[in-house]
């Protein structure tokens, strides 16, 4: 009788402790998924768009939904406000946050648009800043600068992007300062009785404004075989003279040094490359001859190279292209990591983008002197 009792009240007992835990579990899931389940609202707030609200728990850390709104004029999204006009709690895209109520969002935009500023580089008088819109096409403000003694050939930004006068620009996505190039026919000064450019370069090295064999600057000049000092009615293997595989031509054989003397020289496959890298360059016509214009990113000052093309045999292919020979030799030197034959040697290709090539030595091509100050190779 007592066992029957006994057993009874246990099971009296295990029941009402089950029915508690039970109640106990029941409202804690009851008030931590539905008692305190809060919304978020998003307003487009002059955009357009939906966006559903978005389910959080009071105090539980979660990230915003990603912004779906747009904006039909030149606006960007920029994050979210408690406030329409932004003076509330700022939130960025898809930040991860922690409320403890409700609350509506307002999508926050910016307008998009840009500065470009106007630099004279060189040249004298003023130009106001200009604005532009993202999502508009407009023209450049016409140059007001002024250089004496140079032509304004444009603009140029830092990074290397070409503009001319006038020219419509859509889809700025940061302000730019643009520089004015000028060139000028006659250059800085003279060294030896001939002009040249100083493009403030590193090396210091200065180009001459012509070719050899030219008298300004637009003027193809004559062509040499490579480690030849004289010009010739036909340029063919048979009749190529310089048979040396010098490292770098020797005064007797540089063709600049023979014809102008003094400081002059013919440029290094570094003097090339250091043009390349120090200047933007274009195509350009100039008094009725297409070449192309190099413009120093450190003063605005330009030089202009021809198309003057190169003699084969006794055929001369000129206008199209420039093909301008360097002083290095290509015998065991290495060019974008081909290694070069020992029959050719290197020179500046310029037609639409210039760069480094070889060609064979006896062809005619132009040279355009520069100068570095004293003559030290013999």
């Amino acid at each position: 009788m007592k066992g029957i009792v006994y057993n009874t009240l246990t099971r009296r007992y295990l029941f009402a402790f089950l029915v508690i835990c039970c109640s106990v579990v029941g409202l804690l899931t009851f008030e931590g998924c539905w008692k305190h389940i809060i919304y978020v609202e998003f307003d487009a707030n002059g955009g357009v768009g939906e966006m559903r609200p978005q389910k959080f728990r009071e105090g539980v850390k979660w990230h915003l939904d990603f912004n779906e709104f747009g904006h039909e004029g030149c606006y960007r999204f920029s994050g979210w406000n408690t406030i329409p006009d932004g003076t509330g709690v700022s939130y960025a895209d898809n930040q991860e946050i922690r409320i403890t109520s409700s609350m509506t969002l307002y999508a926050q935009w910016e307008e998009r648009k840009y500065t470009v500023t106007f630099d004279a580089n060189g040249g004298n008088g003023e130009m106001q800043p200009q604005t532009f819109y993202e999502c508009e096409m407009q023209p450049l403000s016409a140059c007001t600068f002024s250089r004496e003694g140079y032509n304004f050939y444009g603009w140029y930004s830092d990074e290397g992007d070409l503009y001319s006068d006038g020219d419509k620009i859509h889809n700025l996505d940061k302000d730019i300062t643009l520089h004015a190039r000028w060139f000028s026919a006659e250059g800085n000064g003279s060294i030896d009785g001939h002009n040249y450019v100083d493009l403030c370069l590193p090396s210091g090295t200065k180009w001459a404004t012509c070719n050899i064999g030219a008298s300004n600057t637009e003027e193809y000049g004559e062509y040499f075989a490579w480690g030849e000092t004289e010009p010739k009615t036909a340029y063919t293997q048979e009749n190529y003279a310089y048979q040396q595989s010098p490292v770098r031509l020797p005064l007797s054989n540089d063709a600049a040094a023979v014809n102008w003397g003094g400081h002059w020289l013919m440029p290094t496959f570094d003097d090339f490359k250091e043009l390349i890298s120090e200047c933007v360059c274009s195509r350009i016509d100039y008094n009725g001859r297409d070449g192309m214009l190099f413009t120093s990113r450190s003063n605005g000052n330009s030089v202009f190279l021809p198309f003057a093309g190169r003699w084969n045999g006794n055929y001369l292919d000129m206008g199209k292209y420039g093909n301008y020979w360097s002083g290095s030799s290509s015998t065991i030197e290495q060019l974008d990591n081909e290694y070069l034959s020992e029959n050719t040697s290197r020179c500046l290709d310029i037609e639409y983008k210039p760069d480094m090539y070889q060609k064979q030595r006896w062809l005619g091509l132009s040279v355009r002197p520069v100068c570095q100050g004293a003559n030290t190779r013999q």
